[in-house]
């Protein structure tokens, strides 16, 4: 029988997805052309009145979805949410990022240019990268939001065990606070939820440093941030099986894929793994393939004059894409509001809530 506390919180991340929020989670990764990196949740009044700003210019919005595409509620939203961005501007392109393959046919079906391109190719690894000056005092770490989708109970048989949390405005207090209570032993690396702090992305990696093994917890969600920052920090992986597209990434060399009950077998999955020193996969050849044509290659590291995405969506010769950023998650001096100056240049004024809240 399906808990209040779970049924609460579904139904507030179902709320969450149908309402725009006023938050301008996406950024420029080009200003000729105009290329907008944006993330499904960040589509709002603050992306339109841009949108609006943007009228005399073609416009190509790289869409990024951020929870597991399903057929019959998910996919339809998105397809809501990207109409309303073809509508909102005469000679916007849409290219979608498909987390999987099967995402990638499932928006290809309806029409929608799509990429498969799994968006942990796009963490930062000068950020997240093995340490050696940091002992590993914790037999493993989950870098998770307090949500009853992330069960966080799995962990609870972890003697040693570092949590990484953070809260959204659709978080369920009742579950915050209940694995507040059940976890008093874990060390929480940003403070218990009724004093947490805000980490940097450096001093999550340091606690990802401290830690053997991470851990992913869910069913079901997007491709999880948190799956892609463990490997490039060295740490192995114990995760359950999932939708969503986190196993993109993940090698046998690397992961161990245990049944998610009860919790002791998340315990025997944690005592058979240890991180190797300077141990991580090479991200370097991630495969983003669309439509029926050949497959394109993303470089995460974004060498070069031209950014990981921007290279692989934008047409029309090289001179003409200059991306301003690089796309990232943790660094949030890469997710910014813009707005148009006045000779049409597009300027940065502030930050997305969604991504600053591991800014120091």
């Amino acid at each position: 029988m399906t808990s209040p506390s779970a049924w609460w919180g579904r139904l507030r991340r179902r709320w969450a997805r149908l309402v725009p929020r006023d938050c301008a989670a996406y950024t420029a990764l080009s200003t000729r052309p105009v290329v907008l990196f944006v993330q499904d949740f960040g589509v709002g009044r603050r992306l339109f009145a841009l949108l609006g700003s943007l009228r005399a210019w073609p416009v190509h919005v790289v869409y990024n979805t951020s929870w597991h595409v399903d057929e019959a509620i998910v996919l339809p939203e998105h397809l809501a949410r990207i109409e309303a961005l073809v509508l909102a501007h005469p000679s916007l392109r849409v290219t979608a990022l498909a987390q999987t393959e099967a995402e990638r046919t499932r928006f290809a079906a309806r029409g929608v240019d799509t990429v498969h391109c799994n968006q942990g190719a796009f963490v930062d690894e000068r950020v997240f990268r093995p340490l050696d000056d940091v002992e590993r005092v914790h037999d493993a770490i989950y870098d998770a939001r307090l949500d009853p989708f992330k069960r966080h109970r799995l962990a609870s048989a972890v003697e040693r065990l570092a949590l990484v949390t953070y809260r959204n405005d659709d978080t369920d207090r009742l579950y915050e606070a209940r694995i507040a209570r059940e976890f008093a032993h874990a060390s929480w690396c940003n403070g218990p939820p009724a004093a947490r702090r805000l980490l940097g992305a450096e001093e999550v990696n340091r606690a990802y440093a401290a830690c053997r093994v991470g851990l992913c917890l869910s069913a079901r969600e997007g491709s999880m941030w948190a799956s892609a920052q463990y490997l490039l920090a060295g740490l192995p992986i114990v995760s359950t099986p999932s939708e969503g597209g986190r196993d993109e990434l993940f090698d046998p060399a690397h992961v161990e894929i245990v049944a998610p009950e009860p919790a002791a077998v998340v315990r025997g999955g944690v005592a058979g793994r240890s991180p190797a020193p300077h141990d991580r996969p090479d991200f370097g050849g991630t495969r983003a393939t669309g439509g029926d044509g050949p497959a394109r290659r993303v470089d995460p590291r974004g060498r070069g004059d031209r950014g990981p995405v921007a290279r692989a969506l934008t047409t029309g010769p090289p001179a003409a894409v200059r991306p301003s950023k690089r796309v990232g998650r943790r660094d949030v001096r890469m997710f910014g509001a813009v707005r148009v100056g006045g000779g049409g240049e597009l300027i940065e004024t502030g930050y997305t809530w969604g991504f600053a809240r591991k800014r120091r």
